[in-house]
């Protein structure tokens, strides 16, 4: 199901309040009716009591024997004063309240007996009582009644008023350029927003960063490609204008090289490019990975490098560990390039003759691969890390990519590059990376 919420929190916030003041309201006013229509009833009981004792005590007797009951009679409140018996009441009721039905009308009556003169029955319609008690109760709810459509509207008010300075703030934000990554100033917004805009800031600053690292990053593959480029096609004049064949032979040659190392950083350029949107999106589920055991990767990565190590006059051993590597299921795509890059690295270094090794082992927790070669060492391990930097020691036949494919690729994985000093050989360098098991297998 897809949920709408309002866009406006001034919307929201007037709408739920409104619905819970309504509410409250509504019960309170019914309490209120119903308290109210109680307390008249009961007080209506006491007037037609204190009516009885008074007419029991104060009534005279008339020439013809009979009580005088003209000063009691009060029309305003339909109160009747009669002596018993009476249609349906006879002289001997019990004294007490009682609703009595007279002549095909409902009566609210008291009986009271006199000393002298037999009993009175002091009497009131219900419809009349019925009729003041309802006047009363609407007169105690009608205060309540006007005062809640004020009290809505003041809510109203007051919530756009408090929430002014946060539609402002909304309202500067969704006016920036996409471009305008500046922090925004916390300052004026209110204390319940500094937490959320110090979080934004820093998004915004991790995004400034990661915009300008992009920004040097494009610079810098431009002008890796553009001067091979500019060499193929240098060399391909030449080649056109060679007088015999041998020295077009050798211009197509160099022509060759020159467009294997153009594909190579190409290659490169798009690992790292795709290794860093998949680490951005390391919270997705994305698409599955092909998995496979650690010992077929290694060796696969192994035998297709063998070429270049032969061709480098260069020995690679694997040491074997079927004990700690068995069962060790990773994901292919990044463990490939991972190992291809490295073992590349060691291959390239190395002098002729040389020999590099590969160490794999696992526990429980992380998995452990070392690569050891016998080139010249590293003399800045960090720096060597970022694109296309190279060190002076170095030939220039790289691109200064490989290193950094590998930490963007291990990223992935949750796990991380050291670069040390072999201790199988005086010069050389070990590359250690370390992965969690958990972030190295596939993906759930």
């Amino acid at each position: 199901m897809t949920h709408r919420p309002f866009t406006s929190l001034t919307a929201r916030l007037s709408i739920v309040l409104v619905a819970v003041t309504l509410a409250v309201a509504a019960a309170t006013a019914a309490w209120s009716y119903r308290q109210a229509l109680e307390v008249a009833r009961t007080l209506q009981d006491d007037i037609l009591t204190q009516v009885a004792t008074i007419a029991a005590t104060t009534t005279a007797t008339s020439a013809d024997g009979g009580p005088d009951l003209r000063p009691l009679t009060n029309r305003f409140a339909d109160i009747d004063l009669a002596t018993l018996p009476q249609p349906g009441v006879p002289a001997s009721s019990p004294e007490g309240l009682r609703t009595l039905t007279v002549n095909s009308q409902q009566l609210r009556a008291v009986v009271i007996h006199r000393v002298r003169g037999g009993a009175l029955l002091v009497s009131q319609p219900l419809g009349v009582r019925d009729q003041i008690a309802s006047d009363a109760a609407r007169a105690t709810v009608l205060p309540l009644a006007i005062l809640i459509p004020v009290l809505l509207l003041s809510m109203v008010l007051v919530v756009r008023r408090v929430l002014t300075p946060v539609n402002r703030l909304a309202e500067q934000v969704h006016r920036r350029a996409s471009t305008d990554l500046r922090p925004v100033d916390p300052e004026h917004a209110p204390p319940e927003l500094r937490g959320f805009l110090s979080a934004l800031n820093t998004q915004l600053a991790r995004v400034r960063a990661a915009t300008e690292h992009e920004r040097l990053f494009i610079s810098q593959a431009a002008h890796e490609l553009r001067t091979p480029l500019t060499a193929m096609s240098l060399q391909l004049e030449r080649a056109a204008r060679a007088s015999d064949l041998p020295t077009a032979h050798l211009r197509l040659h160099e022509l060759d090289l020159g467009m294997r190392r153009s594909r190579h950083v190409v290659d490169q350029l798009l690992e790292l490019a795709g290794a860093r949107a998949e680490s951005h999106d390391r919270g997705g589920a994305g698409p599955r990975q092909v998995v496979a055991t650690l010992d077929s990767i290694l060796r696969d990565v192994v035998g297709e490098l063998l070429p270049i190590a032969d061709a480098a006059d260069v020995e690679v051993e694997l040491v074997e560990r079927p004990q700690q590597r068995d069962g060790l299921v990773l994901a292919v795509a990044p463990m490939v390039s991972i190992l291809r890059n490295l073992l590349d690295n060691a291959i390239r270094y190395s002098p002729r003759g040389g020999h590099v090794v590969i160490d794999a082992s696992g526990t429980d927790e992380h998995l452990v691969i070392t690569i050891d070669d016998a080139g010249p060492g590293i003399g800045d391990p960090v720096r060597v890390l970022e694109p296309f930097f190279r060190e002076t020691v170095q030939d220039g036949a790289g691109s200064g990519l490989g290193l950094a494919v590998v930490v963007a690729q291990l990223h992935r994985l949750g796990g991380g590059l050291t670069l040390l000093p072999t201790p199988r050989s005086s010069g050389g360098t070990r590359a250690r990376i370390e992965i969690p098991l958990e972030g190295a297998g596939p993906p759930g």
